[in-house]
């Protein structure tokens, strides 16, 4: 085979995969619809054609980035509940420490107070 054969066969079979079924689908819809002008109506179908198919592409493109971004989202908000539930904790921890330290200093207050009345009951008393 020539060059220009290959040339020949390849065009075609570029068109039958890039062409050929849109070209077929619009034929179909001009015979069906059966326009005054049938070669305007074929041009302005495989435009519309087009701008469909891109816009499919543009609302897949844009469901991915919405999917991605739930999933960004999902990832951030459990890190923030897990973050707030450390916190969380941690000032728990912290109140139950200060509530401790309280409860013992009270209770060496009472201590302290208790020991003062003591000596002061015996001093009162050694005083006699």
């Amino acid at each position: 085979m020539h060059s220009k054969d290959m040339e020949l066969i390849n065009e075609v079979e570029w068109l039958k995969r890039e062409v050929a079924d849109t070209l077929q689908e619009g034929i179909v819809m001009t015979a069906l619809v059966e326009p005054a002008d049938p070669v305007d109506f074929l041009g302005r179908w495989l435009q519309q054609r087009e701008r469909i198919k891109a816009d499919r592409l543009k609302f897949a493109t844009e469901s991915e980035k919405l999917s991605q971004d739930r999933v960004a989202l999902a990832t951030e908000k459990a890190a923030l509940e897990e973050e707030t539930t450390r916190r969380r904790a941690a000032e728990l921890e912290e109140r139950k420490t200060k509530y401790e330290e309280a409860a013992l200093e009270r209770k060496q207050r009472n201590i302290e107070k208790k020991r003062e009345r003591e000596l002061g009951t015996v001093t009162f008393c050694g005083n006699q």
